[in-house]
């Protein structure tokens, strides 16, 4: 059997809680290649698992230097990005699919097998209740966590480097008497490493190991 054939046929790891606690105290603020090293896992899966999550990076973060991301008056990418007056290779062609294409399409009105109505609540992969709250046929817009929606309802807006975290720590008791607001340092504090079963502080001390390394080389 060829090595690709084996590859193909490995069962892909599943994500334990342990991990996920790794990802909502790290990812915001936390260079995603240097979490997928600590968590052995390609960054590709921490990206899916980020966006699964509903989490994203801080705006300290974005604004640095470690993401990479294009600032104003950046040079990044300069020699590869689009020049103004190209033109690209496809300007005035129109695609048009063959074979069945057409007669297998959906048709205007029509909804796949899979479509639920508004409202419908699910219990997602990382064991928080979700509620459909619009049809955009985009998943990270039409379902959004119900404690969250709960706490919205009740107090407004969750404000920026803040976080929705349940009092006694059950995903599926979503009340607004079980629900308490904290910042992103507050939580981290909530759930103090020395709190953690020995696999995740070992992780935990692995990721602070690799950031200071990175600190010290962007110094």
């Amino acid at each position: 059997m060829s090595k690709r054939a084996r590859k193909q046929r490995t069962p892909r790891r599943p994500w334990t809680w342990v991990e996920e606690e790794m990802m909502r105290l790290f990812y915001a603020d936390t260079l995603s290649t240097l979490l997928g090293q600590a968590l052995e896992r390609p960054v590709g899966q921490v990206y899916a698992k980020a966006w699964s999550m509903g989490l994203a990076k801080s705006p300290e973060f974005q604004a640095s230097d470690a993401s990479g991301r294009l600032v104003r008056g950046s040079a990044l990418g300069m020699r590869t990005r689009f020049q103004k007056g190209n033109v690209s290779w496809n300007k005035g062609t129109h695609y048009e699919a063959g074979g069945r294409s057409a007669e297998t399409r959906f048709k205007p009105g029509e909804r796949g097998n899979k479509f639920v109505p508004i409202g419908t609540e699910r219990l997602n992969s990382d064991g928080y209740l979700d509620r459909k709250v619009a049809a955009t046929g985009k998943c990270n817009v039409d379902w959004k966590a119900v404690h969250r929606l709960v706490w919205e309802e009740a107090h407004g807006p969750v404000p920026s480097g803040h976080v929705v975290a349940f009092k006694d720590g059950d995903k599926r008791n979503p009340t607004l008497a079980n629900l308490v607001l904290r910042t992103r340092q507050e939580h981290m504090s909530h759930s103090t490493i020395a709190n953690y079963p020995p696999e995740l502080r070992q992780l935990v001390r692995l990721v602070a190991k690799v950031q200071r390394k990175l600190d010290d080389r962007t110094q």
